[in-house]
């Protein structure tokens, strides 16, 4: 149901989920001027004009913000049953907030050997996650909106 506004937050949450899979979420200098980005995915290393790709455990990110989009797209088309909603609004929190903390250990253990900050992938997560909430509160409305309804009759 698009007309609900709580759809429209959704489908923010699974565009900045497929959104991050593009973007790095941190980057690092060394002394050396070795580049380093790390994405939800992997590793990219450029040095010299030649990239390296690393995969590993940071691909943990990647399956985190997956997982979360699909909760998400399954959160739209289940609209008829709101408490089945609230849950998966709960579940994907929970994914989102992995995702988010994966992403901080991440880029703080690696400023212990690089000079970097954080990029566009972590405050997109962070949007995904505020949208995911507000969904999740215009969820419990109807809800509660329905409720009393029922009541009346």
């Amino acid at each position: 149901m698009i007309q609900r506004i709580q759809t429209v937050f959704l489908l923010v949450v699974v565009g900045c989920l497929i959104a991050v899979q593009f973007f790095p979420y941190w980057t690092g200098v060394s002394e050396s001027g070795v580049e380093t980005q790390f994405f939800s995915y992997a590793k990219l290393i450029q040095e010299n004009g030649a990239f390296t790709k690393i995969y590993g455990a940071l691909s943990i990110v990647s399956g985190l913000s997956i997982v979360a989009c699909i909760v998400a797209m399954i959160e739209i088309f289940v609209y008829k049953n709101r408490v089945l909603q609230m849950i998966l609004g709960s579940v994907n929190t929970l994914f989102l907030v992995a995702a988010i903390g994966t992403m901080a250990y991440v880029g703080y253990s690696s400023s212990k050997e690089l000079a970097g900050s954080f990029d566009a992938g972590i405050f997109i997560l962070g949007v995904a996650m505020v949208c995911n909430t507000m969904a999740r509160k215009f969820i419990q409305k109807d809800d509660q909106l329905v409720k009393s309804v029922d009541r009346l009759r």
